[in-house]
């Protein structure tokens, strides 16, 4: 039985450790996205989140013309 118990104790151990290190690694992507989308001072985008400032941008953006 002590094997088991060691077993599924090292196993548990296992879990945590990999999980801790999977939302370490993951915090900074998940802090970017929402800092991407989060409104932001002097942009076009005044309420909540979202991509009122992309959106502005690229209806505004000139586009060169063959002639």
């Amino acid at each position: 039985m002590t094997t088991t118990r060691r077993g599924t104790l090292g196993r548990t151990l296992y879990y945590v450790l990999t999980g801790g290190l999977a939302i370490i690694f993951l915090f900074p992507l998940l802090w970017s996205l929402a800092a991407s989308v989060s409104p932001q001072a002097s942009t076009g985008q005044v309420n909540g989140f979202g991509l009122g400032l992309d959106l502005t941008l690229t209806s505004r953006q000139s586009v060169p013309r063959r002639t």
